[in-house]
């Protein structure tokens, strides 16, 4: 019986227990359910603030200034470069301007180094009045090397580079330097275009001179007086085909040099060989000058040469310094189909009637007579004064 009880009772426990427990779970339910809603409802809200204007205007400012930083700091970036670039371009400028300025300088010190002869009184002389004293100078003072030294000369011939060269060379100067500028001078044969030489007759011509001188056009020889023989057998080694114009004085070439084959004008000034000799050659060379134009001979002049046959030549200027027979000799030797003929007279010689018989030859291939009163129009000049001619020359 009591057993029975104790079993109803226990039942009884245990039911209400699953009832407050039923209820509680209900509970639990109901709040869980609450949550639910209240959390359905916060995110009603929180949808409907996001889709505010408020806050979308918000999310385009911030989306704004964003962008607008960026650009900024993109700008900001691109001047930072700017700068640095201008700031190698200004270090750069700045280099280059000193090397500009170093240049500059380096110029102004050459110009003052060169021509520093250029700050000199002499240069205030008027050109005209200038140019003659500088010309004169190496005449004047043949010997003096300070005037024309050798690294004067080496720094023109390294300045001139391959032009052609006109040169004068006194060989009668002795100082050492100046011997040195000489040679170095001659050295350059090859390049000569004009060559003036004056010498003693004790001296003898450099060896420099038996080379070859390719483009030479104007050589003048003159010796202080008679040397008796050719002046110097081999001169260019007969290699010079540009050689138009010779001038000798107290000398002569070999007459058999092919050198005197092309000229186009020749003077003879005292050659100093004997008449027989020049007599006797003389004619053969002009008659292989076949393009000789102008001749001039003083105290050059053959004489006798009756006994030489009459040669023709193409010369259009004839100058004649000499005695009156000794031209009308020559001039009756050669035959000047166009040319002005000058006489020279010298004024020693007094026999004015074989002067102007020197008119009375043959003067052309017709055989044209030029009487005393027609002299000038047949362009036959004779005088005993050499000022009257120097205008013909």
């Amino acid at each position: 019986m009591n057993a029975h009880v104790s079993l109803e009772v226990l039942l009884d426990n245990t039911v209400s227990a699953f009832s407050g427990r039923e209820a509680r779970l209900a509970l639990t339910v109901r709040i869980v359910d609450i949550a639910l809603k209240e959390i359905e409802r916060v995110q009603t809200t929180i949808k409907a603030a996001n889709q505010c204007p408020v806050k979308q205007a918000l999310k385009l400012f911030r989306s704004c200034s964003t962008t607008k930083l960026n650009a900024q700091l993109e700008l900001r970036k691109d001047e930072n470069a700017a700068v640095v670039a201008l700031a190698h371009e200004v270090s750069s400028g700045r280099r280059s301007l000193h090397s500009l300025q170093r240049f500059e300088l380096s110029l102004l010190q050459r110009a003052l180094r060169t021509r520093r002869n250029s700050l000199a009184l002499i240069f205030r002389l008027p050109t005209e009045v200038l140019a003659p004293i500088l010309e004169q100078c190496p005449t004047i003072e043949g010997d003096a090397p300070r005037f024309q030294t050798g690294n004067f000369v080496s720094g023109l011939k390294h300045r001139s580079r391959g032009a052609p060269l006109v040169v004068g060379v006194d060989m009668a100067a002795s100082a050492t330097k100046t011997v040195a500028t000489r040679d170095l001078v001659l050295a350059q044969l090859g390049r000569i275009h004009e060559l003036h030489v004056d010498i003693p007759a004790s001296r003898s011509l450099p060896s420099s001179l038996l080379a070859p001188a390719p483009i030479l056009d104007t050589f003048c020889l003159r010796y202080d007086m008679a040397v008796g023989e050719p002046a110097v057998p081999g001169l260019f080694q007969g290699q010079a085909a540009a050689l138009r114009h010779l001038s000798l004085r107290c000398c002569t070439l070999d007459w058999a040099s092919s050198l005197w084959d092309n000229l186009v004008s020749l003077e003879l000034l005292d050659t100093g060989v004997n008449n027989d000799e020049t007599g006797q050659f003389l004619p053969l060379v002009l008659a292989r000058m076949r393009h000789l134009r102008t001749l001039k001979l003083t105290g050059t002049v053959p004489e006798p040469m009756d006994d030489v046959e009459p040669i023709l030549l193409n010369l259009e200027m004839l100058i004649i310094h000499a005695y009156s027979w000794a031209c009308a000799g020559f001039l009756r030797a050669v035959l000047l189909p166009k040319c002005d003929i000058a006489v020279r007279l010298p004024c020693t010689d007094t026999d004015v009637r074989l002067a102007w018989d020197v008119t009375t030859f043959e003067v052309s291939s017709k055989s044209r007579q030029c009487s005393p009163a027609q002299a000038r129009d047949g362009k036959l000049y004779v005088s005993d004064c050499d000022s009257e001619l120097e205008g013909h020359e």
